[in-house]
């Protein structure tokens, strides 16, 4: 019984999901984007139609911030989750490549694994993925190199491919996969792949 009123305890405690809504205010005046900028508002990646309206996310426990100084708004999507969650509707189609399971893209967990597959198909081409720390969210921040001998320290060009610059811009390090599996898989095949893998150091740090 302790346990349980244990768990119903610390289950009380976890913060509960953020909820996040998209708002358009019809009016984008400096006046305005002062206004927004000043209640501390995230803007950075907002649309704008000059002249007539701005629309940004923001949360729904700070929405109320938008009431306190009169802006008039209209709630374009109540939960914006939910609605990228219903653009991702599984109907796409690749070429012979494993596409993730989070809209096509992988989460992290499966980058991870794709880096492990990647190793364990060519382990001649591509190093096992190594950690160059964590970020500020505590995940690990991996990369790997291929070249035609990946564990030496040769007097090649080295390169840098790294994705997701930005958060939500999960098509950049699905780019690096395709690449990643384009020179693998191509090499000793293709003469372009395989002059890359013979006179280059390349690294990849995916996430």
């Amino acid at each position: 019984m302790k346990k349980i009123l244990s768990l119903l305890l610390l289950a009380a405690l976890l913060p509960a999901r953020e909820i996040y809504k998209q708002v358009r205010i019809y009016s984008d005046t400096q006046e305005v984007l002062s206004k927004l900028q000043n209640l501390g508002l995230d803007i950075d990646h907002s649309y704008r139609e000059p002249g007539q309206w701005i629309e940004f996310a923001v949360s729904a426990s700070n929405i109320y911030l938008l009431d306190k100084v009169e802006l008039h708004y209209e709630i374009i999507h109540n939960d914006l989750e939910q609605f990228y969650a219903t653009r991702l509707d599984g109907e796409y189609e690749s070429r012979d490549f494993e596409l993730g399971s989070m809209g096509g893209y992988y989460t992290f967990a499966e980058i991870e694994e794709q880096l492990d597959n990647l190793y364990s198909d060519y382990p001649n081409l591509i190093t096992e993925k190594v950690s160059l720390g964590q970020s500020l969210e505590g995940r690990d921040i991996w990369m790997v190199k291929i070249s035609d001998n990946p564990n030496l320290d040769e007097d090649e060009p080295e390169i840098l491919y790294t994705g997701l610059h930005h958060a939500r811009e999960p098509m950049s390090y699905m780019n690096l996969f395709y690449f990643t599996h384009w020179l693998t898989e191509n090499y000793e095949t293709d003469p372009e792949a395989t002059s890359l893998v013979n006179s280059r150091e390349l690294y990849f740090i995916p996430a």
